[in-house]
């Protein structure tokens, strides 16, 4: 289906099932030179795109979207959206409109070849909606033209304390054939037995706050999460831990020194491959 027609089909089913919770009749998502863009309230939802790069090859394994709203010209965090809606509908609306929005200008832009698209479900969506997770976004992205299969969900590791049924959620999300990541995981205290539990398909590693490999503990970790086929990001490193994290196990490497979030796909990173020149990887 060509975009216009799409952004027009989404316009009219977002309406008719969610359109009286604000008595919204504008257009909720638009196509111009810029790509899609999105509206709640008075407030401008767009897409950025950050990599997620093998570690091996330095070619990108997928995208992650991230929000990015504007109020007024003025760049707004994503989480002050998500304080915006007052009850469970609205919260699973929204978080679906910016899935919808991020699919959207993904389709605009990616090759066959790019890999999955990473996703962020938000917590409240997560506590909003009790049964059948995934159903009513596995349509959207149908009309798409992407399947669950290229799909991973991030849910923020916050969630798995927050919310009673997420393993429910995630069996309900991995039957449809999506795939689950688990961000924001420090290194040093990461919940590694609800890990090895959920048994996810990815882990994020909040690199930011962790000591320079070989460690123990990310030793530890990675030796256990390999052992049940979870891919490890590493987020946050600099160029400089690089080679010794791949050499511990880390699959993946994500950050904006590598290459920041932008509206376009961004397929090299040519500060990690000048570093690794350098080291002589």
């Amino acid at each position: 289906m060509p975009l216009r027609e799409l952004t027009d089909y989404f316009n009219r089913e977002n309406l008719k099932r969610y359109g009286a919770l604000r008595g919204d009749v504008a257009p909720l998502v638009s196509l111009g030179e810029a790509g899609v863009a999105g509206r709640f309230a008075d407030i401008t939802l767009g897409s950025a795109f950050q990599p997620v790069f093998h570690a091996d090859s330095l070619r990108p394994a997928g995208f992650e979207a991230l929000l990015r709203p504007v109020r007024q010209q003025q760049p707004l965090s994503p989480a002050s959206v998500f304080l915006l809606p007052t009850d469970a509908d609205e919260v699973v609306y929204l978080d679906r409109l910016c899935r919808t929005l991020h699919a959207l200008n993904f389709l605009l832009q990616s090759r066959d070849d790019d890999g999955w698209l990473a996703l962020n479900v938000h917590p409240r969506h997560l506590t909003g909606v009790l049964s059948e997770h995934g159903l009513v976004f596995e349509s959207i992205l149908q009309q798409c033209g992407l399947s669950p299969r290229r799909v991973v969900l991030e849910i923020g590791i916050a969630a798995l304390l927050q919310v009673p049924h997420l393993p429910m959620a995630i069996q309900n999300y991995r039957r449809r054939g999506y795939r689950i990541a688990v961000d924001n995981v420090p290194v040093n205290q990461a919940p590694l037995p609800l890990l090895l539990k959920l048994q996810p398909d990815f882990i994020k590693l909040d690199y930011r706050s962790a000591p320079l490999p070989p460690h123990p503990a990310l030793q530890h970790l990675l030796r256990e999460l390999g052992d049940i086929g979870t891919g490890v990001v590493a987020v946050g490193m600099p160029c400089s831990a690089s080679r010794a994290l791949a050499d511990l196990g880390v699959h993946y490497l994500q950050g904006d020194v590598l290459a920041p979030a932008a509206p376009q796909l961004i397929r090299t990173t040519d500060a990690l491959a000048a570093n690794n020149h350098a080291v002589g990887r």
